[in-house]
């Protein structure tokens, strides 16, 4: 075998493959008796200055390598029934000094009795390969602080593999440690609430065929403790094949738990507001900071005969005559101007068809979280048969 194998190294097979291969002795500090002639170009030695002992393969291994590497040696050689091995990836020096990675499969050999005689090592240089893991290992690292400083968590999906990455902070914000969930695309899906898990793949389908530019979808996810959280989920596909088809996908998750509570309440607000406007006696209203009606409840149909949308956008002036609105303005003005409440502020108003409705008017400003004012919010009594 060895000759045989001598042959070819010494052929010009190997000359420009991407592989180079070693025939060590099995001695002391390894003797290395040949060298496939593309050791030049792939790794930047003179196979000579090996064969000759100029150079030692292991004193090429990375000091912090070499240790690990020649105990994964010793551990195959001394398994009688081991015919080969694959280092874990190491690192060697160029002879411009800088390091290459490595991929090392060692072959064995034995004699009849089962001694080993020689070790044929085939080398592939993996350095693109391990720079890109590194690079995009160190990509997520910085994700994850920045997901960490927004609160958002990252997902890393591979279509093809199914493999999806989440950072901790995805996996926190469903009250996870790190280890405690897996990385494939189940993880996602059995925790997403039953009743949304339509909506939600209907929505990444559409994206992975290119019907819109971007996966988004505000849906329900299953914590630790059993309880739901609202989450927006949002991602891109980033990578797709010559036909097109998604390949990879990356996106993140956003608690909104506190303001779909918020929306809830608003709604709440809404329809007993809504409810409340539908059986009061009082016409209910609301004006914009520059006095235009934004609000008008059905009972002013009654009031003045006018439908609620044909009021909208309109200053309550417009219903009056022009004496009284200007009356009636100045006197508005007084509160608009200090941002005041007033109650039981009468003045006249023309119905539909003509006649005059005497209303007694009582309102409370509005004003936003940020205390800027935004208008009125208010009620008109009709007081017409009491006058």
């Amino acid at each position: 075998m060895y000759h045989a194998l001598q042959q070819v190294l010494d052929s010009q097979l190997l000359q420009n493959g991407p592989m180079v291969v070693f025939l060590w002795q099995n001695a002391p500090g390894w003797p290395v008796l040949s060298v496939s002639p593309n050791l030049q170009s792939l790794l930047g030695q003179s196979p000579l200055a090996f064969t000759s002992g100029a150079l030692i393969y292991s004193d090429q291994i990375h000091p912090e390598d070499r240790v690990r590497v020649l105990k994964e040696v010793k551990r195959a050689s001394e398994e009688r029934t081991c015919n080969a091995f694959t280092h874990a990836p190491y690192r060697y020096r160029h002879t411009h000094g800088h390091y290459l990675w490595l991929k090392d499969t060692t072959t064995i050999v034995r004699d009849e009795e089962g001694a080993i005689t020689h070790y044929v090592g085939y080398l592939f240089d993996i350095t693109p390969e391990i720079t890109m893991q590194q690079e995009t290992r160190f990509l997520k690292e910085r994700l994850d602080l920045a997901m960490q400083a927004t609160m958002d968590g990252l997902w890393d999906w591979n279509i093809q593999s199914g493999e999806v990455y989440f950072s901790p902070q995805w996996k926190a914000m469903l009250g996870f440690a790190d280890e405690e969930l897996g990385n494939t695309l189940d993880t996602w899906k059995e925790r997403v609430h039953p009743d949304d898990l339509s909506a939600v793949h209907h929505a990444l389908e559409a994206h992975l065929h290119r019907k819109t530019q971007q996966y988004r979808s505000e849906h329900r996810m299953r914590c630790k403790n059993g309880h739901y959280r609202w989450v927006l989920d949002r991602g891109v596909v980033v990578e797709r094949d010559d036909t097109g088809k998604a390949l990879r996908m990356i996106g993140t998750h956003a608690d909104i738990e506190q303001r779909k509570h918020e929306q809830h309440e608003l709604e709440k607000s809404r329809r007993r507001f809504m409810e409340i406007s539908q059986i009061s006696t009082d016409w209910i209203w609301e004006i914009d900071a520059q006095g235009r009606y934004t609000f008008v409840s059905e009972r002013v149909v009654e009031v003045l005969g006018y439908a609620p949308e044909e009021m909208l956008g309109k200053s309550p002036l417009v219903f009056m005559s022009s004496q009284e609105a200007a009356r009636v303005g100045e006197r508005f003005m007084e509160h608009f101007a200090k941002h005041t409440p007033f109650r039981d502020l009468e003045n006249i108003n023309l119905h539909r068809d003509g006649h005059s409705v005497i209303l007694q008017t009582s309102a409370m400003p509005i004003f936003e979280e940020d205390g800027s004012f935004t208008g009125y919010r208010g009620t008109d009594r009709d007081v017409t048969k009491e006058r």
